[in-house]
């Protein structure tokens, strides 16, 4: 696995790098770490990031460079072909021009090509993880990927499906607006199936832990924050900005979504990068 580490010399920064660990994928990494300033403390902590992973990773090189912080990161993350960035989110930057209309990690989200791992509060290790899942195909593969990047973690798995409170058909049962993950399961809804199906991924992933089906009712960035702050999870795992085979008005209800949890989410955040399929084909 490829990981680009982008460092501006902080200790959020050195604190995300140590996330590789957390997640039990440093073994099969090559890491790329990625400091762009002309302070020499830049380069200073890429030297330590750098002794502190070469130890477990397959390889790690230190990458220097000078520009935009933004710009220079978004770069090499889309020519380095990478499968996991990683970025502490308080980390300093200067806006370039054309990023100027959103927050800086929904920018990055929507440039770089590959899982974005967003640290903050980075744990001793990694004891529970938030798995947001909707009820389409491409959640699915979300569950599926976030099961590969996160399975040798050791961490317990909350499955997250969050229901609107209002019925988006008159024929609706008045019980799946109230229904809990048990009773979805129990009665072979489409939710719940769906949860079945997610678990199954999860296990064929080779999670052994204990994955926990969740559904809740409401807002979906409301509900998502409620179940962090009661679980006690260190990291939230959410879809992409990207994923194919979806409607115009779902790809911007994703965007929205995506865009408000990066920004209030108080635990470290990965999203998953979907290639649609002509990428896969370019890269190929």
């Amino acid at each position: 696995m490829r990981v680009l580490v982008y460092t501006d010399g902080s200790q959020d920064a050195e604190d995300a790098a140590l996330l590789l660990q957390r997640m039990g994928t440093i073994n099969d990494a090559d890491v790329t770490i990625l400091g762009v300033s002309e302070d020499p403390a830049v380069e200073q902590s890429a030297d330590r990031i750098e002794q502190r992973l070469e130890r477990e990773a397959s390889d790690v090189k230190k990458v220097i460079r000078q520009g935009e912080p933004s710009q220079q990161l978004v770069d090499e993350a889309q020519r380095g072909h990478y499968d996991l960035v990683i970025v502490a989110r308080e980390y300093r930057h200067r806006h370039p021009p054309r990023f100027r209309s959103r927050s800086t990690t929904a920018r990055l989200a929507r440039h770089i090509p590959s899982h974005l791992l967003i640290a903050r509060n980075v744990p001793d290790r990694l004891k529970k993880i938030l798995i947001c899942s909707g009820a389409e195909r491409p959640s699915a593969e979300t569950v599926r990927l976030a099961g590969l990047l996160t399975g040798l973690s050791g961490a317990d798995i909350g499955l997250l499906h969050v229901m609107s409170q209002v019925a988006l058909r008159a024929d609706s049962p008045s019980e799946d607006l109230e229904e809990t993950a048990e009773q979805a399961i129990d009665r072979k809804t489409h939710e719940g199936e769906h949860l079945l199906e997610a678990i199954a991924l999860l296990r064929q992933d080779g999670i052994t832990t204990d994955i926990q089906p969740i559904i809740r009712h409401g807002l979906v960035v409301d509900e998502v924050l409620a179940e962090i702050e009661v679980g006690d999870y260190d990291m939230l795992v959410l879809g992409s900005h990207h994923q194919p085979t979806m409607t115009r008005w779902m790809d911007v209800l994703l965007n929205d979504v995506t865009d408000e949890l990066l920004a209030k989410s108080p635990i470290s955040t990965l999203v998953i990068y979907q290639r649609a399929p002509d990428e896969d084909a370019d890269q190929g």
